[in-house]
Order: structure tokens, then C-alpha cells, then sequence
């Protein structure tokens, strides 16, 4: 018996709060000189603004992609329950299927710690 799908609407107002911290946190990289970032904003700031970015966009990195993967994973078990099988194809399908390198999403990973401390 499928289950009625039914959105909640405290999830749709956080995923939209949380995506807009995800392009301010991206602002902030681009006009901070704070990681690496392929365009970076005229003039650099000050070393007292950097480190006001470097917080703020630390705070912001710590949970931001963490609280939605969450929240896909709250729902994923819903979707499994009402598609069953059909819920995995599709996402696989629409994903572009099977990566050959897993690491080719998250390029940022290949990169040494010791890297980033060159941006302050």
C-alpha cells in the first residue's frame, strides 16, 4: 500500500536557509582571499577582516552540508518505503550512475592541510 506523499514545510524553510548560508559562505571565499577559490575579489582584505571571514566561514563549513545530508537521509527512508525499488534506479540514473573515482566530487580532499594555511 503506498504511503500519500506529503511535503513538510519546516524542512523546505530550513533547506532553504541552509542553501542560502552555502552561497554566502561561497561570497565570503571569492571577497576574503579565505581558500582556495579559482576568483578571488579586488582588494585583499586585512588580516582583522580575514580572520572575521575565517570564523565565519569555519561556523558555516562545520555543519552546512552535514544538516542536509541529514535531512536527505530522514526522508530517504520515506521515498524507499513508497518507491521501493525504483527510488535507488532512479537517483542512480539521475546522478549521472556509477563514478569511477569517488574523490571526483570532492576534489578539495586531494589538496594537503598544510595548503590552506597559505591563505592566511
Amino acid at each position: 500500500m503506498p504511503i500519500p506523499s506529503q511535503r513538510f514545510a519546516w524542512t523546505d524553510n530550513l533547506r532553504t536557509f541552509v542553501l542560502m548560508l552555502v552561497v554566502n559562505m561561497h561570497a565570503c571565499v571569492t571577497y576574503s582571499h579565505v581558500g582556495g577559490w579559482y576568483i578571488n575579489g579586488e582588494p585583499e582584505p586585512t588580516m582583522p577582516v580575514k580572520l572575521v571571514f575565517f570564523v565565519w566561514q569555519g561556523h558555516l563549513q562545520a555543519f552546512f552540508m552535514g544538516l542536509l545530508f541529514f535531512l536527505s537521509g530522514v526522508f530517504a527512508h520515506r521515498s524507499l518505503e513508497r518507491r521501493g525499488d525504483e527510488f535507488i534506479l532512479h537517483r542512480n540514473h539521475r546522478d549521472g550512475g556509477r563514478r569511477s573515482d569517488p574523490m571526483e566530487s570532492a576534489p578539495t580532499f586531494r589538496r594537503s592541510p598544510s595548503s590552506y594555511a597559505s591563505v592566511l
